[in-house]
């Protein structure tokens, strides 16, 4: 048996024809060679490329008009898994000189609502986005064009793929950066001042808010409002009101939770006056007296001069033993006799208790320790206080002298040859010995 291989195209015959038949040549991008090819990922890696290269100068050449070549260029890049082609700048003042603008076209079904929204619509949408600071849809569009500068974008979303499903919307302008301000609260007692970066929160002249949302290191929530204002020949009108809250992350701060009990007590303060002033431009923003109901009498601020006295002791008493209290008003009130005392230790000086307070005494159990603890009438001691529990702390203290009148027994616990027993006093002299 004779097999004759036929050639599918006989070159020789076929000279005068429009077929092109290369030999030895194959396509560097088709799936045979990737297959022959799939250990050799560099190498693939490197035709990839270069034909990626070529498709980005050929596509710059042909597609983007000659007028945006010096400035743009058409190159690829993945959007998920899809390649994607995208006009990139490629000087720095390319969109300066060939800004991007978006042409649409709106349809209308009403003849009067178009005429109207022609002649003002654009302009009374920027009015409600700048007045509500969201942004607001530009209704009713069908078709839309990218540009850069005159000329069209070719590979542009829009023009690739058509303005289904894109909205175009009217943004309201930056509102102007934040500044620093100093804000001043204070009568003829007492003052609380603090300084902070507020900005505008709107743009509605009417309604002025201004807040410091964006400063989250500082502790404090502050936002001051101006409602109803008015400009006449007696100068600024309007309702005025500042709201000043901790924050947070500084709940447990007795530094900052004093600050905020006088700015409560002064807010409230019939005799107060507030300032606010603009510190980059050293000048005077808002100036407001009397805006409290409340007279305090001089017994009220007695009792408040007290309490902040109070945490001032907890706050260097934290200070100087190095230990971290949180703030409790609650339980500072109720523990204040301990604080006096161990504020007293710190600065050196003697302390006096008139209140009952209880103290520990350790002492061996032996004849002379039982016979002190079966006496049934009230007693003197002087000791020495090395411990004391202070809110959660164990904290000791320096050479000092207990004296304490008038004692009576709580508790006696035997325990390991030693007797715990439980001492209450309320006439008290604690000194600090140099």
């Amino acid at each position: 048996m004779l097999i004759r291989n036929n050639p599918l195209v006989n070159i020789e015959k076929n000279k005068d024809s429009d077929i092109t038949v290369v030999i030895g040549q194959i396509d560097e991008l088709s799936c045979d060679n990737i297959r022959r090819n799939y250990n050799k990922v560099t190498m693939l890696e490197e035709q990839f490329t270069d034909r990626l290269d070529y498709s980005k100068e050929i596509l710059t050449k042909k597609l983007l008009p000659k007028q945006l070549q010096s400035d743009f260029e058409i190159v690829p890049q993945y959007l998920g898994n899809k390649l994607d082609f995208e006009t990139k700048p490629i000087t720095s003042d390319a969109y300066e000189k060939f800004p991007m603008r978006i042409n649409y076209t709106l349809k209308f079904d009403d003849k009067e609502v178009a005429k109207r929204f022609k002649k003002n619509g654009i302009s009374e949408l920027i009015k409600k986005t700048e007045e509500t600071g969201k942004p607001v849809e530009i209704p009713n569009i069908i078709k839309m064009k990218e540009f850069l500068g005159d000329y069209e974008n070719p590979v542009s979303y829009i023009n690739k793929y058509g303005c289904e499903g894109i909205k175009l919307y009217v943004c309201p302008s930056p509102l102007p950066p934040a500044q620093k301000y100093k804000i001043d609260i204070f009568n003829e007692q007492l003052s609380f001042n603090i300084v902070t970066n507020l900005r505008m929160k709107n743009r509605n002249t009417k309604n002025i808010v201004l807040t410091n949302d964006e400063s989250k290191d500082e502790p404090y929530n502050i936002e001051i409002s101006l409602k109803d204002i008015k400009k006449d020949k007696n100068g600024i009108s309007g309702k005025f009101n500042i709201t000043i809250s901790l924050r947070k992350k500084d709940f447990n701060r007795s530094d900052y939770n004093i600050e905020m009990m006088k700015y409560r007590y002064l807010i409230e303060d019939s005799n107060n006056h507030i300032q606010i002033s603009n510190v980059e431009l050293n000048k005077n923003i808002f100036a407001f007296d009397n805006c409290g109901k409340i007279k305090h009498t001089k017994k009220q601020f007695k009792e408040f001069k007290c309490l902040c006295d109070l945490i001032e002791k907890v706050i260097y008493i934290s200070k100087v033993k190095n230990i971290n209290i949180k703030y409790n008003l609650n339980s500072f009130i109720k523990n204040e006799d301990l604080i006096n005392l161990v504020y007293s230790e710190c600065i050196g000086k003697t302390c006096k208790v008139k209140n009952k307070m209880m103290f520990t005494e350790e002492l061996p159990d032996n004849p002379e320790t039982r016979e002190f603890c079966n006496q049934n009438k009230v007693f003197n001691i002087t000791s020495q206080l090395r411990y004391v529990d202070f809110f959660g702390f164990k904290i000791r203290l320096k050479p000092n002298k207990l004296i304490m009148n008038n004692c009576s027994f709580v508790d006696i616990v035997k325990e390991n040859n030693r007797c715990i027993i439980k001492i209450e006093s309320s006439d008290i002299t604690f000194k600090a010995l140099k």
